[in-house]
């Protein structure tokens, strides 16, 4: 299955913040809903138990927003890679960010730090979704919350996961050093499910 015929299952809304395609939600929008889910029973971890600190900046005041982002990311990318492959869910990732990336100067300079948030987020997904059996996915949802309850997701801007001035540039998006990524959550083995590695070639 290719890219484009993947989007096709998925709902062009995957790639289009514009028109409603149609009334019955697309697994984009379903996904998208069931993120929700998670960071609703996941708030209370949030604000008493969680390692991260509570966001101050503006794009996300609000805690439940905050992590519900992260969460979304890590959730949707797990999905992705859990159903059709981490090659797909990396290039379909990369894509979202590209296409969302800030433009501007000065955006450039306020924003960087959530596409790297994003970046991390996708990739605490890929390798949930790489490790779970398409036909377990309460196993699935249960690896996104302990990923958060260990602190693997970044939320904020404060996070010193986020290295220090960094900048977005389109190259930074396909060359995001995936083996920087340090999960303490504890995963399957994902060769039980005949996967090698985590490791892979953006498709071109």
């Amino acid at each position: 299955m290719n890219l484009k015929e993947i989007l096709s299952v998925l709902g062009e809304k995957a790639f289009d913040n514009g028109k409603k395609l149609s009334f019955s939600l697309t697994p984009y929008e379903k996904w998208q809903q069931e993120a929700a889910d998670i960071t609703r029973s996941l708030d209370l971890v949030y604000k008493e138990q969680s390692p991260l600190p509570l966001p101050q900046n503006k794009k996300y005041g609000d805690p439940l927003l905050a992590s519900n982002n992260a969460i979304t990311h890590a959730y949707m990318s797990a999905k992705i890679a859990q159903l059709y492959g981490v090659p797909a869910a990396k290039a379909l990732g990369d894509e979202r960010e590209y296409r969302e990336s800030p433009k501007g100067e000065n955006k450039l300079r306020k924003e960087s730090w959530d596409v790297y948030k994003d970046m991390w987020n996708n990739e605490v997904g890929r390798r949930i979704g790489s490790s779970v059996s398409i036909f377990d996915e309460q196993k699935l949802i249960e690896l996104i919350k302990d990923a958060w309850r260990q602190g693997d997701l970044i939320a904020v801007r404060s996070d010193g996961r986020i290295p220090k001035g960094y900048r977005y540039s389109p190259g930074s998006v396909s060359n995001f050093d995936t083996d920087s990524v340090r999960m303490k959550a504890k995963l399957p083995d994902p060769r039980v499910h005949g996967i090698s590695n985590w490791s892979y070639v953006v498709p071109r």
